[in-house]
């Protein structure tokens, strides 16, 4: 059922642009109504060559969240500026719908795109692949793999600042940041700031410093190493505009083949000069150590104009606490295997506390096999969250993506939490699985050892039944990738993802 899409046919280049994209439209429809919500990807690929790796080329995957039938419509970039925006689609309860780039008319070598529903929630999820990509979202074939979680439109209200918490050209690595303008038709300036890590002086000024028109709809591609001219380089990224924008990094490590992406944070531009204390709490819902080669490391970035004290606990590790003083304006991180080295055979979670709003990612690397994987430690503030894509690989071995799902509780009692998981069709795969989760502490369900039928792609549902805050990922893996064949997914929920600056969950 791949690409399908219920009351559709299937989609595909050509015909997919004389049946799905309808005349331009320069002004995308604002999400002002009580139905309608938006998903905004700051970048698609399609055909990529921009670093050492790909070409890469995205599927989008839109998970229908609600037992309700619903609709959305897609848009894409025009290089005139401004978007195209198709004709509506019709999902089903539960449903999963794949679109490669071809199905809604996207350009080369990619761009942003904006996904609006009416009558439903919708999760979204981009997976990228280097290499064959012909039985995606599935990544047989693919040299290498990576996506990111699409950015609920609640995130971006009131012109936030976006940061991002690591951008590097040291030991291999190489940084690529896509930021992209979504307003309806105007060009607006862009304004990115880099700052480097232990920016001990604190004095506020950034060591480069861009301001750019971008026309609306277009994307700026900053090639971070011919950005500052130099190698070696570690620090974080914050991005402004008064325009309605979003950004994400992808870091490559072409030497290795591996790719991870972050979507930057969201931060009131008010806030991010605040001075008073404003505790804030993020959730890391799987954290490695010596675990089956897996090891971690956890950025974080201070945006504000006062030291951030930053507590780092790992519930039920038996391990102390990680504790930082992150000068103004500058960053930090923590390494697992160095501020523990005893400890192995480790998986848990970790919570980040802060008596300032810091912004953090999480990068989990195995170099035995060349893989890597980050995602962002986002603030508890929903009940219910929302798994855009996940895989149990099939019987033969032809298809080899395995997901698990790890559940961060934020409450101060123990969550029930219940996964089902639907697969592409909408149908329920297997049983609804229930988790006991502890306070502050994780706990998770690895899809291949469940009752989901071999051979399922789809998306899951993640509910604390007793009303508690959690968090949730899920990491997607398929070892036989040559290069880098792990993805992390973070889940949404309808109250956003990506912000920074929340309190502590109660």
């Amino acid at each position: 059922m791949k690409g399908e899409i219920m009351g559709s046919d299937r989609l595909r280049a050509p015909l997919a642009l004389l049946l799905v994209i309808s005349t331009l439209i320069l002004a995308i429809p604002t999400a002002s109504a009580a139905d309608t919500e938006t998903v905004l990807l700051p970048w698609v690929p399609n055909g990529d060559t921009t670093g050492g790796l790909g070409p890469w080329q995205g599927h989008i995957e839109v998970q229908n969240t609600t037992n309700q039938l619903c609709s959305f419509q897609i848009s894409v970039p025009v290089e005139s500026g401004g978007w195209m925006t198709s004709n509506p689609f019709s999902i089903g309860p539960y449903q999963l719908s794949d679109f490669s780039p071809d199905d809604i008319g996207l350009p080369t070598p990619g761009g942003a795109v904006q996904i609006e529903s009416t009558g439903c929630t919708l999760a979204v999820a981009v997976k990228e692949a280097s290499g064959s990509f012909d039985q995606a979202p599935w990544s047989s074939g693919a040299s290498e793999i990576t996506g990111y979680t699409g950015i609920p439109g609640i995130d971006t209200e009131n012109s936030p600042d976006w940061i991002i918490p690591i951008v590097q050209t040291n030991n291999g690595w190489d940084s690529y940041l896509r930021i992209s303008n979504f307003d309806s038709q105007n060009t607006n300036y862009i304004k990115v700031e880099v700052y480097p890590f232990h920016n001990l002086g604190g004095s506020g000024a950034p060591i480069f410093t861009e301001s750019t028109a971008v026309q609306s709809g277009h994307t700026q591609t900053i090639d971070l190493r011919q950005f500052l001219g130099q190698s070696g380089f570690e620090g974080f990224a914050r991005v402004s505009s008064a325009a309605n924008i979003a950004a994400l990094v992808q870091r490559e490590k072409a030497s290795s083949g591996m790719a991870m992406i972050n979507v930057a944070s969201t931060y009131s531009a008010g806030e991010a000069s605040i001075q008073d204390v404003v505790p804030s709490e993020l959730q890391a819902p799987i954290i490695f150590n010596a675990y089956n080669g897996w090891n971690t490391g956890i950025n974080l970035a201070n945006p504000n104009d006062s030291i951030a004290n930053v507590t780092i606990k790992y519930p039920e590790s038996g391990r102390a606490d990680d504790v930082l003083s992150i000068a103004p304006f500058s960053s930090d991180y923590v390494y697992t295997p160095s501020t523990a080295p005893n400890q192995t055979e480790f998986t848990g979670s970790a919570v980040i506390d802060s008596d300032v709003p810091v912004a953090a990612s999480v990068d989990e690397v195995k170099y035995s096999s060349d893989d890597a994987i980050s995602y962002v430690a986002v603030p508890a503030v929903d009940n219910t969250v929302f798994v855009p894509l996940v895989f149990k690989q099939s019987q033969d071995g032809s298809l080899t993506d395995n997901s698990g799902i790890n559940v961060s509780n934020a409450g101060d009692t123990s969550a029930t939490v219940e996964i089902t998981i639907h697969d592409e069709v909408g149908n329920l795969a297997g049983n609804s699985f229930a988790l006991t989760v502890p306070p502050h502490s994780s706990n998770f369900i690895y899809i291949p050892t469940t009752t989901v039928p071999p051979h399922t792609y789809g998306s899951a549902i993640v509910q604390a039944v007793n009303g508690l805050p959690i968090v949730a990922v899920s990491n997607d893996v398929s070892y036989d990738i040559t290069l880098n064949g792990s993805a992390v997914f973070n889940a949404p929920s309808a109250s956003g993802l990506y912000r920074i600056g929340a309190p502590p969950a109660q």
